[in-house]
């Protein structure tokens, strides 16, 4: 694994758009948050109850960040167990940004880390199935 690919976000976005769990955590709120792995930024707007992997963000912040190497976040694409929650309390993954947000938006936080294993699952079952 290499950490957060294009193709990896753009699955993560599907399985997030599609998650009734996370729509409802979201439909409030209107923020950008980032995942930063080693020196590559995804961004991803989160917008009354859809989230949208964006290339950049024009004339503003993230109000969220999420960083780590592409060695931590390859733990929380395979699996680990506590996922997003434990990346957080053992320091494995850098949560900055506004403290408010992140705490609104925690569930869908957590569900990116889900997202991130179903994903990676999925795109090494087609690989094996090809």
């Amino acid at each position: 694994m290499t950490g957060l690919t294009l193709n990896l976000l753009k699955s993560v976005e599907k399985y997030l758009n599609k998650d009734v769990f996370v729509k409802n955590n979201i439909k409030f709120y209107s923020l950008n948050l980032l995942l930063k792995c080693d020196n590559h930024e995804n961004y991803f707007n989160i917008s009354k109850g859809n989230i949208s992997l964006v290339k950049s963000l024009d004339n503003s912040k993230p109000l969220v960040i999420v960083s780590g190497s592409a060695e931590d976040w390859d733990k929380i694409i395979r699996g680990i167990h506590g996922g997003m929650h434990r990346a957080f309390r053992h320091k494995i993954l850098k949560f900055d940004g506004d403290p408010v947000a992140m705490l609104s938006i925690w569930k869908t936080i957590w569900r990116i880390g889900e997202s991130l294993k179903l994903a990676s699952e999925e795109s090494s079952h087609a690989v094996s199935n090809s």
